[in-house]
């Protein structure tokens, strides 16, 4: 809706994106087999992007993060779950730098539909200032 789009379209990274509010869950909106629900906490590293998935980068706003949260919830519904290869590139000294805002998520996901490796990406979006040592 135009709505979403004009309210976003304000905030840094958003604008040229095109979104849609659903109404009821992102469970109810799509077969389960076609999800794939993007949380730091799945133990699935991402390796490829397939053109026939709907990839769910969730995101909670919260003074805390709240582990599995979104992990226990598709595996309940049965959707699978899969993180950002970070860990795969990068040291990482604890849970938080796999934490990335939905915006950094997105850029990486494009960059790497548009043919960049996973490595180059994720230095292109991971923020300097978290320590992120290859």
């Amino acid at each position: 809706s135009s709505g979403i789009n004009a309210e976003y379209g304000k905030t840094a990274g958003f604008e040229g994106m095109y979104l849609t509010r659903f109404a009821g869950s992102i469970f109810e909106q799509f077969p389960a087999e076609d999800l794939v629900y993007l949380t730091p906490d799945s133990p699935h590293p991402l390796t490829e992007i397939s053109l026939t998935s709907v990839y769910v980068i969730g995101g909670f706003v919260d003074d805390n993060i709240k582990r599995n949260t979104s992990l226990d919830r598709c595996l309940v519904e049965g959707v699978r779950t899969a993180r950002l290869p970070i860990q795969e590139h990068y040291e990482i000294g604890n849970h938080k730098q796999c934490v990335l805002t939905i915006n950094q998520v997105f850029e990486v996901l494009l960059m790497v539909h548009n043919g960049m490796e996973w490595a180059e990406a994720l230095d292109g979006i991971l923020p300097k200032r978290k320590a992120y040592l290859p």
